[in-house]
């Protein structure tokens, strides 16, 4: 796959519409071409704020959310149409659409709304299946929580597992999760790939915590010292717990009973 195809799949691998072998084929590139992976992490930013600015409003109008989509869909083919476009004209653009949805959504709403509550299975299933590069590999536990030292406001503790699973620690690199600096983690279980998400809530774990485990459609799962749960979402497993103030999130390619025997063996000791 060359730089012309990625850039016309792009945002349909981003919108998770691709098949594996495709989404492989992208990732492989993307790996090995610092252009595209740059186009990429613009684009992966640009929808990022889009999607704060909606969230600062959540309007609940059908009818303007159309008009949004419509927007977007406009502007992303205008780009794709104008191939010399400089990267600091993209950034004045996502700008100016950021800023133009915000004067539409101020417009709209008499009021402001409390935001929803937050949608961790999406937003970990959505890193899960768009993978970027790992900047940190062949490295065990101790040597990726080494490696975190100073990049974040919070110890990195990666989770630990019986030798009985068969789980194998395949790299790690920094991340973002629902506009947290966060460390991701990626593990091979038996062929099944792993994600964890490991962030700071701030003053939000317990609630988190206890918000989380009362929805019905999830499984609480007993852990030491605290309780998580564990659910499935678009057709990967998806677990969360806290652990000493700081928030893990889980997801896999791996069925739910794996995922929950996995869950429910982690210990959290260096």
């Amino acid at each position: 796959m060359n730089c012309m195809h990625v850039q016309k799949y792009l945002h349909s691998y981003l919108d998770g519409e691709l098949g594996a072998d495709v989404s492989l084929e992208i990732e492989k590139h993307i790996t090995d071409c610092a252009r595209c992976r740059q186009q990429m992490e613009f684009e992966i930013l640009f929808i990022d704020r889009v999607r704060s600015e909606l969230r600062k409003n959540s309007p609940d109008t059908s009818e303007l959310e159309e008009k949004i989509k419509q927007r977007l869909s406009l502007e992303r083919k205008r780009r794709n149409e104008t191939k010399t476009m400089k990267k600091i004209a993209l950034i004045g653009l996502a700008a100016s659409i950021v800023l133009g949805i915000s004067i539409i959504l101020q417009s709209s709403l008499s009021g402001k709304k409390e935001l929803p509550p937050i949608n961790y299975p999406e937003e970990i299933v959505k890193t899960h299946s768009h993978p970027m590069p790992l900047e940190i590999s062949n490295a065990n536990e101790t040597e990726v929580a080494k490696w975190f030292e100073g990049k974040l406001d919070f110890p990195v503790t990666p989770p630990r597992f019986s030798p009985d699973e068969n789980l194998k620690l395949v790299g790690a690199r920094l991340s973002r999760f629902k506009e947290k600096d966060a460390a991701q983690l990626v593990y091979d279980l038996n062929g099944h790939k792993v994600t964890f998400i490991i962030f700071d809530p701030g003053n939000d774990a317990e609630k988190l915590e206890k918000q989380n485990v009362s929805r019905k459609d999830r499984r609480v799962v007993p852990l030491p010292k605290s309780n998580g749960w564990i659910t499935t979402h678009r057709g990967y497993s998806v677990g969360f717990f806290t652990r000493r103030g700081i928030a893990y999130t889980m997801a896999t390619d791996a069925d739910e009973k794996d995922a929950m025997r996995l869950l429910s063996n982690i210990s959290m000791s260096r």
